[in-house]
């Protein structure tokens, strides 16, 4: 059975967490699709298993929940990259088509932020979240990376967002502001180190998710476009919205 996570679960996965690190992450990666060898970045990383953390979400066992998608490994790797800087990467997400019925789905939710919820308690002040998504802006190509400024979350607009159920206030706000949720200096500083390496394949743009599995209509693209969509992915935004 899907139950929801609270706060004292969170304290008890960071305070696992906390016990075996050598290093405090400042900044989180959740890595999507591609981002799979990071450990090779990493020095001397430290690998815990999802499955191993109690209270989160287990994806073997009796208290199997949902699955991770197949390509991801189902871990945190934390350790500092070659800079320097240490990292928490969080490899392997949740999403909600895995074979869940509506009933359960605000639980599930919190099941899926966990891991970002996780990251805040482990002290990280800056979280990158990557994914692979379609291209709808026509001037982009395959393999180009865009820096979100702003989304457009469509399974929000019919109540499933992260937010809905119980509110415990020391996660945060009720009615917490997007504005500025994808932090402008943050992308301006990204986009200047993509300007000064000549890296022309990197745009900012509106980001559109949808729940999935199944990919757009003809129609439902087009839609997307005329409203200023420049890609389009599925449960990323989840997280974003923690």
């Amino acid at each position: 059975m899907s139950r929801i996570i609270t706060y004292e679960d969170i304290v008890i996965m960071s305070d696992y967490i906390a016990s075996k690190m050598i290093v405090k992450p400042k900044i989180g990666i959740v890595c999507g699709t591609g981002l799979g060898d990071i450990n090779s970045m990493i020095t001397n990383p430290l690998i815990i298993k999802f499955e191993n953390i109690p209270k989160l979400p287990r994806t073997t066992g009796k208290e199997k929940s949902f699955k991770i998608v197949d390509s991801h490994a189902g871990q945190f790797v934390i350790g500092n990259l070659a800079c320097g800087t240490p990292v928490i990467c969080q490899q392997g997400r949740y999403h909600l088509y895995e074979g869940h019925d509506q009933s359960t789905i605000n639980k599930l939710i919190t099941q899926i932020v966990a891991p970002i919820r996780l990251m805040k308690f482990l002290g990280v002040e800056i979280v990158i979240l990557t994914n692979a998504a379609g291209g709808i802006n026509q001037s982009y190509c395959c393999g180009d990376i865009m820096v979100i400024k702003d989304h457009l979350y469509f399974p929000g607009l019919v109540g499933n967002s992260p937010l809905i159920g119980p509110n415990d206030a020391r996660f945060g706000d009720r009615f917490p502001s997007l504005y500025n949720l994808y932090d402008r200096d943050l992308r301006s500083k990204l986009l200047d180190c993509a300007r000064e390496l000549n890296f022309d394949f990197v745009r900012e743009g509106i980001y559109a998710s949808v729940a999935g599995p199944h990919f757009e209509t003809n129609f439902e693209m087009r839609f997307l476009m005329k409203n200023g969509c420049d890609a389009v992915g599925i449960g990323l935004l989840y997280k974003m919205k923690e």
